[in-house]
């Protein structure tokens, strides 16, 4: 297998998750600075645009946390699927959280 380059199924899984991981971590950081950057924004909207400006961030952190959410379920299928597989108990993974993601570090 070594020399053909060929991975046995479970350690490609774990290319895939951690693949994933570093996709929704990059996501959250991303979604943590514009969210950073809305804050400033909205504290300096006059009165009269303050409850739209609200009420379109509101929606976008709603759209994130779902599409988030989403991703962390299948994410989690593999990460199942991969635990199933993986020949040593010790190399297991340990479910992800939304949070983790979307609140970072």
């Amino acid at each position: 297998m070594s020399n053909n380059k060929v991975l046995p199924d479970w350690a490609q899984l774990r290319r895939d998750i951690e693949a994933e991981v570093a996709r929704l971590e990059h996501a959250g950081r991303s979604h943590r600075a514009w969210a950073d950057r809305r804050r400033a924004q909205l504290a300096a909207l006059p009165a009269e645009q303050i409850l739209e400006a609200v009420r379109t961030t509101v929606a976008r952190e709603q759209r994130v946390r779902g599409e988030v959410e989403t991703a962390v379920v299948a994410l989690n299928t593999k990460v199942g699927q991969f635990n199933a597989r993986v020949p040593v108990d010790s190399l297991q993974i340990a479910p992800f959280r939304v949070e983790r993601f979307l609140e970072g570090p």
